[in-house]
């Protein structure tokens, strides 16, 4: 193994830990429920379920067919992810569960790769032309996005609730200051 790879591996162990940590802070309740306008349109489990399906359906197909000769490589786009969850309907704990698999078998797959080969081929992927390593760097970053999503709805949710609730009264009372 390689330098590059012994610092992907890592990071990439960490982000999905990460993300795991920031789906167990959201209040059982509010799972499947639709968050607040800022703080996005997806509940917590179409969230994780994205980034699972990103995983399995993209990054997992792209590494296991990235040096194979037949040019295309053909994965699901976001409609058919849209598709995947209506029909799925996870719950929060088994997409977790689906992601942490995805990932493992990532991680199993970069474990087995030099830094030759991230840097080696760019294939053609629905992102344009680019290597390995940037399609590694893909998955990272669109974790720690997702945990961001995941850590704002946690963190503002209840706060944002009551922000509002606040200037609902503070509306009402002016209201009838002016009546």
């Amino acid at each position: 193994m390689n330098e590059l790879i012994q610092d992907y591996l890592p990071r990439m162990r960490s982000s999905a830990d990460g993300l795991v940590w920031a789906a167990g802070q959201i209040p059982r309740g509010r799972s499947r429920v639709i968050p607040l306008p800022s703080l996005g349109e997806w509940p917590a489990a179409r969230i994780v379920f994205q980034v699972m399906w990103e995983e399995r359906e993209a990054i997992l197909p792209l590494l296991r067919g990235w040096h194979d000769d037949d040019g295309v490589i053909d994965i699901p786009d976001e409609a058919q992810a849209e598709l995947a969850w209506r029909a799925n309907q996870l719950e929060l704990p088994q997409a977790v569960a689906g992601f942490q698999q995805a990932r493992q078998d990532v991680l199993g797959l970069l474990a087995g790769l030099t830094d030759d080969a991230l840097w080696s081929a760019q294939r053609n992927t629905p992102w344009g032309q680019v290597s390995l390593a940037w399609l590694v760097g893909r998955a990272y970053q669109q974790t720690l996005a997702y945990t961001v999503r995941l850590l704002d709805m946690a963190l503002y949710w209840d706060l944002l609730l009551e922000a509002q609730k606040q200037a609902r009264l503070a509306q009402a009372e002016s209201d009838n200051d002016n009546d």
